[in-house]
């Protein structure tokens, strides 16, 4: 596996593998691809591609090689395990994408990690009014805003990051299919 060098120095790569999958009926994390990999194993080998270190946030262990940050909030949306990591101080910032976005590319995440003179940088496709709020690069300066959104019971990540100082990067609508989430049995 070939790193590409970023430009954060230090970013580690976080997949978030937390939610409930209710919409899937089962773990996304776990859901088979047709190149054969699970959905998991495909982003751990893409932030494998951008990143030297790598973490997998969720409540349970779910690859035991791999460093864990332990989300005790499942059905709390991503928010809960992006302040888990970043209270976690393993580093100073973070490349953070979602277990069920396989059509990511290593391209895509090396624009995200360009040097970060804000709190956090994210994507948003030209044609759409919002920014998605993962894949995400975070700095630690943005954990209190992460900490005092939860508190007031915000569960949305996109709402969490109206508070904290955001660049966002904007695409061509041509890359809609990069951020594209599965989240159904047909979206497979």
């Amino acid at each position: 596996m070939s790193t590409i060098e970023s430009p954060l120095q230090q970013v580690t790569g976080a997949v978030l593998a937390g939610g409930l999958s209710t919409r899937m009926g089962t773990s996304k994390h776990d859901l088979k691809l047709p190149d054969g990999r699970t959905m998991l194993e495909t982003m751990l080998s893409l932030l494998g591609e951008v990143c030297q270190e790598i973490v997998v946030v969720a409540p349970n262990i779910v690859i035991a090689d791999l460093p864990h940050i332990h989300d005790p909030k499942p059905g709390c949306g991503p928010l809960a395990g992006v302040t888990k990591l970043l209270e976690s101080q393993i580093n100073h910032h973070y490349l953070i994408v979602p277990c069920d976005m396989p059509h990511l590319t290593s391209k895509l995440l090396s624009e995200l990690c360009r040097p970060l003179p804000h709190d956090a940088r994210v994507f948003r496709l030209d044609l759409e009014p919002h920014p998605s709020p993962l894949p995400l690069v975070i700095s630690s300066n943005a954990k209190l805003q992460m900490q005092r959104a939860q508190q007031q019971g915000i569960r949305s990540l996109h709402r969490a990051l109206a508070h904290i100082d955001l660049e966002v990067q904007v695409l061509p609508d041509e890359q809609r299919t990069c951020l594209h989430n599965v989240n159904t049995p047909q979206d497979l």
